[in-house]
């Protein structure tokens, strides 16, 4: 009797190993830190920002340095970087960044949760500020987005800083929870006269106003949500 409960009691040690195992597995595929601790970057310039290589054969921004300022050169060895990837700047310390023209894509949670960013330009090209790209960046008062904007994430600046923006006129989504908790989010200023705007894209922004075209969609969210709005 005392050889089977301890054969149970070794069956059900070696279960909850596998399952704390496997747990770990899947939280790793949701830190970057601990994904660029075991697979280093393909590529590091010299104030250490580290680049992959993306399927094309541009380059991809995939970690950096613990500095207060950062500049994306455009080539690396001669090669453009295009990309700025998944999770990069997460939760990184920067306060400015500068970003090259021939960036054309900014990834999942690219800038999230860096507390200090203050300044970030997005260059013309991008076509989509990924999911969570900039949410909880308090300190993000302001940022100037691309007229070849056409898509803006889901959670995109989710608890950021902003005070204003402006939709650029190509804009054709502004997805779920896109500003939503923006406390400081005042005037929200639409170039795009048709844009789908998501019921929660302002959720508990509680200050925001639009300002638009007459007979803009925009306009129309504003009314239906009992949003403060201007007509131009």
């Amino acid at each position: 009797m005392k050889r089977y409960l301890t054969l149970l009691l070794s069956i059900s040690l070696l279960i909850t190993s596998a399952f704390a195992l496997q747990s770990c597995s899947c939280g790793s595929n949701y830190s970057p830190v601990e994904q660029r601790e075991t697979v280093p970057p393909q590529y590091v310039d010299n104030n250490g920002v580290g680049y992959d290589k993306n399927s094309d054969g541009s380059l991809c921004v995939v970690s950096v340095p613990n500095a207060d300022n950062i500049t994306i050169p455009e080539k690396l060895q001669g090669t453009e970087v295009t990309s700025i990837g998944k999770s990069s700047f997460k939760m990184s310390s920067v306060v400015t960044v500068t970003l090259p023209k021939t960036v054309k894509t900014i990834g999942e949670y690219a800038f999230a949760f860096s507390d200090n960013l203050r300044e970030v330009n997005i260059p013309d090209g991008v076509l989509e500020i990924g999911t969570n790209a900039f949410s909880g960046c308090t300190s993000l008062k302001s940022v100037e987005l691309p007229e070849s904007l056409e898509e803006i994430g889901i959670f995109a600046f989710d608890g950021s800083g902003l005070e204003s923006v402006v939709i650029p006129k190509n804009v054709k989504n502004v997805s779920d929870y896109a500003f939503a908790e923006c406390e400081n989010l005042g005037k929200v200023t639409f170039e795009c006269d048709k844009v789908n705007i998501a019921d929660t894209a302002f959720k508990t922004s509680i200050n925001v106003s639009f300002v638009g075209n007459k007979n803009s969609t925009a306009i129309s969210f504003a009314k239906s949500k009992g949003i403060e709005y201007t007509e131009k």
